[in-house]
């Protein structure tokens, strides 16, 4: 009977841990451009080396929210909200994985199963790298709003 309230104590306290690696990171952030540029495609870029205004404009007014229960994305007025539950990363060098629930949205079956993985990147900022295609915004650089 003890082996059994411990193994259970533990696989609760495994699954308690694991839940709240989203906590850490929950708030609202916005891209930081200047970190994300070293990403951005090279035709991407004007004669001089910089990003085109509208491009760095409609950049700058995203907005993502992490919760502990959902992540939401506003681009350009458009806001999607996505219902998520989270795990200690198995990704190397992974923080977080946001699972997607994604029973409610036509999707491709390969999509059913994506999730977003976290990494901590040097002055606090984070990578969300997508476990699927597309991976358009993979190489954004994320900023906590203050």
């Amino acid at each position: 009977m003890k082996n059994i309230l411990f193994i259970f104590s533990l696989l609760f306290g495994f699954y308690s841990f694991s839940q709240k690696c989203i906590n850490q990171f929950e708030g609202t952030y916005h891209v930081d451009i200047l970190a994300t540029m070293p990403f951005f495609e090279k035709a991407a870029y004007t004669e001089n080396g910089t990003i085109p205004m509208e491009l760095a404009e409609m950049i700058e007014g995203i907005t993502l929210n992490i919760y502990a229960d959902s992540i939401s994305l506003d681009m350009s007025g458009n806001t999607r909200v996505l219902p998520i539950t989270s795990r200690i990363s198995i990704e190397e060098n992974g923080h977080c994985d946001m699972l997607l629930d994604m029973s409610d949205m036509s999707v491709p079956e390969e999509a059913q199963d994506m999730y977003l993985t976290i990494y901590v990147k040097e002055n606090k900022g984070l990578q969300i790298i997508n476990s699927v295609d597309p991976k358009e915004m993979d190489n954004y650089i994320w900023r906590k709003k203050n």
